[in-house]
């Protein structure tokens, strides 16, 4: 019989069940990590190059452990596609904070951003090739340039995230959220279409930012501690961020929403590759190392997906240029 539904903690269960507890990370790296996952950990803050340059593993080894995963070509477009959504919605929720705190919305808090991650990925990155590291700079800077335009069209692109947002509750890898496996892409598609038609038409606005704001605030803080070792857990935001978007009216809780939203499509990429996912296998590792390997694994990710591509296309033409000389 089809399995209904998977819920599972990306396999940290089973591994609990075969080891001893692991030493924990100190209590400043796993701060740094909550931060991290607290603004959803593949996007970019200002604080988060200075976390990665405090206690993020070096490029080289995040890179060892990213290629592992991340070889196959549908597997590695998917994950590009991951990237230039979730650097969008990203570039456009700190355009959001600007309008909020800064005089006529002048862009200082993305600008800052743009500034620090930039160097940082450019500095810290020198055993990248030259167009991977030139392909990260230019997605992150096309981001900045596009912020305005997805802030104030956010309920078009709410549309646009509908077909992720399916394959996700259909494929995803299970980050402790649920998937439902024996369910039609269509049938959760039209759902989503559905409820999203109802709610922008009867229901948009209808519950006070306030109350809305503090629930998801404490949602967000608790599901942040260790999200792949327990079921309560950020991911969840990639699941309801649109609900709480469209009930109270704001854009930011899509925005940060969008960034899980990606991040979970990335699980549904190494499921349809069989390549087993990257953050998984580094929340299950031991000590500071751990806190290292998953900020050097969501900080350097523009770098190395585009390394990786990279990577395949070399070995692609090296394969077809060996293949016309025999």
């Amino acid at each position: 019989m089809t399995q209904l539904m998977r819920w599972e903690l990306s396999g940290l269960q089973q591994q609990r069940k075969r080891e001893v507890d692991k030493k924990s990370p100190s209590m400043a790296a796993e701060a740094a990590l909550f931060l991290v996952y607290c603004g959803n950990p593949f996007y970019s803050y200002p604080h988060k190059p200075l976390l990665c340059l405090a206690f993020g593993s070096p490029y080289e080894r995040a890179y060892r452990h990213f290629r592992a995963a991340h070889s196959r070509p549908l597997n590695i477009v998917l994950h590009l596609v991951c990237l230039v959504y979730a650097v969008l919605a990203n570039s456009a929720l700190l355009c959001q904070l600007d309008r909020l705190f800064t005089p006529e919305a002048y862009p200082a808090v993305s600008l800052l951003n743009l500034t620090l991650a930039a160097t940082f990925l450019w500095f810290h990155t020198a055993a990248a090739p030259l167009p991977a590291r030139l392909a990260a700079l230019a997605v992150l800077a096309g981001a900045f340039g596009l912020r305005d335009v997805v802030l104030d069209n956010w309920q078009v692109f709410l549309w646009l995230e509908g077909v992720m947002y399916s394959f996700n509750v259909k494929l995803s890898d299970a980050k402790a959220v649920p998937a439902l496996p024996g369910a039609r892409i269509a049938v959760i598609l039209s759902c989503r279409y559905a409820c999203q038609w109802l709610f922008t038409s009867f229901c948009l606005g209808a519950v006070p930012a306030l109350p809305i704001n503090v629930l998801l605030g404490t949602f967000i803080v608790i599901g942040s501690v260790r999200p792949f070792h327990h079921h309560f857990n950020c991911y969840w935001w990639g699941y309801l961020g649109w609900i709480a978007a469209l009930l109270s009216n704001q854009a930011w809780p899509y925005l940060l929403g969008a960034g899980f939203v990606a991040s979970l499509h990335q699980g549904v990429a190494h499921e349809l590759c069989k390549e087993q996912a990257n953050l998984p296998q580094l929340a299950a590792m031991s000590g500071d190392q751990r806190a290292g390997d998953e900020l050097g694994h969501v900080t350097f990710f523009p770098v190395l997906i585009f390394h990786s591509a990279y990577q395949s296309t070399c070995e692609g033409v090296v394969v077809i240029q060996t293949h016309d000389a025999c």
